[in-house]
């Protein structure tokens, strides 16, 4: 997916860069996350996503529709995450006991706040509101739904089933812009506006690592496999981290101008021997969405030619 100035969602077939995108259409202004709602094990055969955008609302999209609009924040929202526990509410209708399935959102924003949502296919309900004293640009929530990790002058960890703040880490001297927790759900790694990725353990807040050597703000940060993880910047690189030795194995320079806004972990296909990565780029004139490999060329790429398009 991608989010461009004009407000517009544009899916993307990475099997084929000839094949023209999809288009998604509603927002206003820059579309700054989107997530599927496929990972929360919805059992809907049709495509689902979650946006926001710096309009400051989130839209739930369905066969190409916006079929939610939610307004609960006052400024840009700025994550999105869909919790793995969903909850299923049981009602009584003409004798008959229905179950529905409730996914549960997660949405951070520039007013210093976090929602948690329970949605339907018709409505929404927000349970809670988690307060931050500064923006929150990122998330990453606990496979088992118990807690949420909030990025924004701090990291924050939340219990979700009491909204009751657990723990504060405070390592990092700027901005929390990229949040993403290692398999086992013990270790956080995280991206910041002051040019490194640190590794916490998630108990006792404890700074395990600094991963150093970008020269600009981290914007992502990923999982490449266990003993790897990957941080992208606006100093237009990607770096691989061991986690054995805290140093970086790897450099993807990319082209002037081209900033690292978000990658994103692709399976591995039955050809290859390694994991791709989809590299999102930002560039004034051109925009691409590109298949690396930390020991490869960029494989394939997408290319919009629209004037000051960002991708992501």
């Amino acid at each position: 997916c991608k989010w461009v100035m004009d407000g517009y969602i544009r899916l993307l077939d990475l099997r084929s860069s000839q094949r023209p995108p999809r288009i998604l259409s509603g927002h206003r202004g820059i579309v700054w996350c989107v997530a599927s709602l496929e990972r929360c094990g919805s059992s809907s055969g049709s495509l689902g996503l979650v946006s926001g955008a710096h309009d400051a609302t989130i839209r739930l999209w369905r066969q190409n529709k916006p079929t939610i609009i939610i307004s609960g924040h006052c400024c840009a929202v700025r994550a999105v995450c869909i919790l793995p526990k969903n909850t299923r509410n049981t009602e009584k209708k003409n004798n008959i006991l229905q179950t529905k399935e409730i996914t549960c959102l997660a949405s951070a924003s520039i007013d210093k706040t976090v929602c948690i949502w329970h949605l339907s296919p018709q409505q929404q309900e927000l349970i809670t509101t988690l307060q931050h004293p500064a923006p929150v640009y990122s998330l990453a929530a606990f496979p088992n739904g118990d807690r949420l990790a909030t990025g924004a002058e701090a990291i924050r960890i939340w219990s979700l089933d009491t909204g009751r703040l657990l723990r504060i880490i405070c390592d990092h001297s700027h901005s929390v812009y990229a949040l993403s927790l290692l398999p086992d759900a013990t270790i956080l790694l995280s991206g910041s506006n002051d040019n490194t990725a640190r590794l916490f353990n998630v108990d006792t807040g404890d700074c395990l690592g600094i991963l150093q050597g970008h020269t600009n703000s981290i914007d992502t940060v990923a999982v490449f496999d266990q003993h790897t993880v990957i941080t992208g910047s606006w100093d237009q690189s990607i770096k691989f981290f061991s986690l054995d030795s805290m140093q970086c194995i790897t450099t993807l320079q990319q082209r002037p101008r081209a900033w690292i806004r978000a990658c994103l972990i692709l399976p591995p296909p039955q050809r290859s021997q390694h994991n791709d990565i989809v590299e999102a780029t930002i560039k004034k004139e051109t925009s691409e969405v590109e298949l690396l490999s930390p020991h490869h060329q960029p494989s394939s790429y997408v290319h919009h030619s629209d004037e000051d398009r960002r991708t992501i």
